[in-house]
């Protein structure tokens, strides 16, 4: 399954093979069938990259559904922005605060951010900066650990 899925990667990257969408989507189509999160994610990348985004929030409901941080994450950009879905601010700050709890970086970050910024009241603005400079050591030692990890994607 990963052997497909950087398959994939490759040819939609243009990585030591000519760059073709097609292919790509062949095979992280091949590697999501194997019911593997990060298939999924890397197939509704690839969606919403081409605004096909009816079928990139398929591709990443299926992580969702196993608890992916990383497509809980992008789902949540769908209705924040509204792309192919109808634009949720609650739906898509829900999304986030669930990504946040599976530890999703930059679900905590922009969570963090929120606080920060008033979005939850002038009372939680202390919060959010003890948030951030608690997820900074978080991010630190997660990519000094692993910098690729799924938490940062």
């Amino acid at each position: 399954m990963l052997a497909m899925i950087y398959i994939g990667w490759a040819f939609a990257k243009g990585r030591d093979v000519p760059r073709d969408l097609a292919r790509a989507e062949h095979w992280y189509r091949r590697a999501a069938e194997t019911e593997t999160p990060l298939a999924g994610l890397m197939l509704g990348n690839l969606y919403a990259s081409q605004r096909r985004y009816p079928e990139a929030l398929r591709a990443f409901e299926g992580g969702a559904l196993k608890d992916h941080p990383a497509s809980i994450y992008r789902i949540r950009r769908l209705y924040y922005e509204g792309q192919g879905v109808p634009r949720d601010e609650d739906r898509a700050k829900a999304l986030w605060e669930r990504a946040a709890e599976l530890g999703h970086l930059f679900a905590k970050r922009n969570l963090a951010l929120m606080r920060l910024r008033g979005r939850y009241g002038v009372a939680a603005m202390p919060s959010g900066a003890t948030r951030l400079l608690a997820i900074w050591w978080g991010f630190f030692s997660v990519v000094l650990e692993y910098p690729y990890s799924e938490l940062l994607q």
